[in-house]
């Protein structure tokens, strides 16, 4: 999949629904992925519709999930 080609309403929903499922604060995804609380949070809040996609790895891998599960 193309890093653009994903509905882009569906990585905050999915982001926020992964974080909640595993019990994890922002604060936790912030800390164990290395990014910046303003960064996640607008990216929870669908603010920030096309994150790095080195981001995109860093939450992935923190949540134990494919950046495919994050954009689907």
């Amino acid at each position: 999949m193309n890093e653009r080609e994903y509905d882009q309403k569906k990585l905050p929903f999915n982001l926020k629904r992964l974080r909640q499922e595993k019990g994890l604060t922002m604060a936790d995804v912030m800390r164990g992925s290395i990014i910046n609380y303003k960064t996640l949070v607008t990216i929870e809040r669908g603010v920030h519709i096309n994150p790095r996609t080195n981001t995109l790895i860093r939450l992935a891998n923190y949540l134990n999930v494919s950046i495919d599960e994050l954009l689907t």
